[in-house]
C-alpha cells in the first residue's frame, strides 16, 4: 500500500521499538514517486540533531532532487547521489551502511555514484525519537516530504 504525503503535515510515526535503534550495519529502502521539487523531500528517518548532538539515520531527496543518506553519531556522515529523481516516476531507493567501509546508494537496483561528506563514525548513535515516514525533525523543527512512498523498510544487516 502506498502512502501519499502533502509536504505540509502528513507523516507516519512508526514508534521507537528497541529494534529500530540500530547501531551497526543496516539498509534503508523504499519505493518513491516524488513530483518536481526545489526542497528536501523526507522519506524515512530516525534522527536526532539538536546541535551539538547528532544521532540516527535517514533517507531523503535533496533540494536538487538527488538521493541523500545520512548516519550520525556525534557528527554527520552523508552521501549524495547524482541522478535527479523528483520526476513523478516510481523509483526504488536504498542505501546500505557498513560501519567499517562506507554508505552505498542504490537507485532502481543499480549502484548510484555519489559524493561522501564527513567521516564514517563507525556506529550509529541511538536516541528516543521515533522512526518516521515522510517526516524528519531537524534542530527541533519538523520537516515533511511530498509525494508517494511505498514499502519503506529498515534492515539491521
Amino acid at each position: 500500500m502506498a502512502l501519499e504525503f502533502d509536504g505540509t503535515s502528513q507523516y507516519v510515526d512508526c514508534g521507537n521499538a528497541s529494534s529500530l535503534n540500530i547501531t551497526g550495519n543496516h539498509t534503508l529502502m523504499a519505493w518513491v514517486k516524488i513530483p518536481a521539487s526545489t526542497r528536501y523531500e523526507r522519506i524515512l528517518s530516525k534522527k536526532y540533531d539538536n546541535s551539538p548532538t547528532y544521532k540516527g539515520y535517514f533517507l531523503q531527496l535533496r533540494d536538487s532532487g538527488v538521493i541523500q543518506a545520512e548516519v550520525m553519531n556525534g557528527s554527520a556522515h552523508l552521501k549524495c547521489g547524482t541522478t535527479v529523481l523528483d520526476d513523478d516516476t516510481w523509483h526504488h531507493l536504498a542505501y546500505t551502511y557498513d560501519t567499517t567501509m562506507d554508505t552505498t546508494l542504490y537507485v532502481d537496483g543499480s549502484v548510484e555514484p555519489g559524493t561522501t561528506f564527513g567521516t564514517n563514525p563507525g556506529s550509529v548513535g541511538t536516541h528516543s525519537n521515533p522512526v518516521m515516514i515522510g517526516k524528519v525533525i531537524e534542530g527541533g523543527v519538523p520537516r515533511y516530504g511530498k509525494g508517494t512512498i511505498a514499502d519503506a523498510r529498515i534492515y539491521n544487516r
